[in-house]
């Protein structure tokens, strides 16, 4: 991995500029899909088809909680060539990764086919106070404990839309927001607390926090 590349997406409507997303990314997307198709299959014992046909039900959620977003994952579908489901596949890749999920979902699928490809994740988050610091300001940051197997997903989006905060996010490849920053001075940090608790389907991760991110 060297330098993370900047893509940025403006203009347009929420289509095209998921479409140029996608077009941008597009080596990439074709990384990050190669890598989870595998990797969900160690997790759960389901291959990607199986993944791919599960996926569509998150789309009410995702439509009711951010409305219009849909729009730009059927886009970064369109430009990088891949299905609208797969697009969906690697925003949801936190959720995915866990076996109780597909629970939710209500399809049958074996706990007991994961296999020991688990870590514990250590994201750690902070934010330096400008009373702490010489510089006068607020700096907030995070490392970020995932898989190395996407390193080469990684990327930073400046995303221009009309009428919401310019926002630049860190994110993997076809995914549309985690952490970053808007012009209006808010920075997000977040430390998942996994997909294990509650009960029913919930919006995947990146939806929550591109719609913080637009505030």
């Amino acid at each position: 991995m060297t330098a993370i590349p900047l893509i940025e997406i403006s203009g347009g409507n929420a289509r095209e500029r998921g479409r140029s997303y996608g077009e941008q990314a597009r080596a990439q997307i074709d990384v990050a899909i190669e890598f989870y198709a595998q990797s969900f299959q160690r997790m759960t014992g389901l291959s990607w088809d199986d993944v791919l046909q599960r996926v569509p039900g998150w789309i009410p959620l995702i439509d009711d909680y951010l409305p219009g977003i849909m729009d730009e994952i059927a886009g970064i579908a369109e430009g990088s060539g891949r299905t609208l489901q797969e697009i969906l596949a690697l925003n949801g890749r936190g959720e995915l990764s866990r076996p109780a999920v597909f629970a939710a979902m209500e399809e049958a699928f074996e706990p007991s086919a994961a296999s020991t490809d688990k870590q514990v994740e250590g994201c750690s988050s902070f934010a330096i106070l400008p009373s702490a610091n010489p510089f006068g300001h607020v700096f907030a940051g995070q490392n970020w404990d995932w898989r190395h197997g996407i390193a080469d997903t990684v990327l930073v989006l400046r995303i221009v839309q009309p009428d919401r905060p310019t926002v630049i996010t860190q994110v993997e490849a076809g995914q549309v927001g985690r952490h970053g920053a808007n012009s209006a001075g808010l920075a997000l940090n977040a430390n998942g607390l996994g997909g294990t608790f509650g009960h029913g389907l919930g919006v995947p991760g990146p939806f929550v926090r591109r719609k913080v991110l637009e505030s």
